[in-house]
């Protein structure tokens, strides 16, 4: 599961904290430390989004060319189907009247 970053607002808040003078050693480290474990977090998941989304692009690419075969092949069996058709018909209208004639 995809866990959200750190909305840029906190990130705002933690650096403008950081430049207090002020500021206590022990606070500095903590906010460094989770600005690090964030970053690094983030990165992490983009990572693996980006190599998710290169399997998924792949997978898709691989089904358009399978359905493509697949369409082709249906066109192909259409097309003969269409065939023993029209040599239906055109044997149909081979037949004269003197064979309709020898058939009374």
């Amino acid at each position: 599961m995809v866990e959200m970053p750190m909305p840029r607002e906190e990130y705002q808040n933690l650096l403008a904290e950081l430049l207090l003078p002020d500021l206590d050693h022990s606070r500095r480290t903590d906010i460094l430390t989770e600005i690090q474990n964030e970053y690094n977090g983030t990165t992490g998941e983009y990572e693996d989004l980006q190599t998710k989304n290169e399997k998924l692009l792949k997978d898709n690419n691989e089904l358009i060319l399978a359905n493509s075969k697949l369409f082709r092949m249906q066109g192909i069996t259409e097309d003969t189907k269409e065939k023993e058709k029209e040599k239906e018909k055109n044997f149909s209208e081979s037949v004269t009247l003197e064979d309709l004639e020898k058939r009374r």
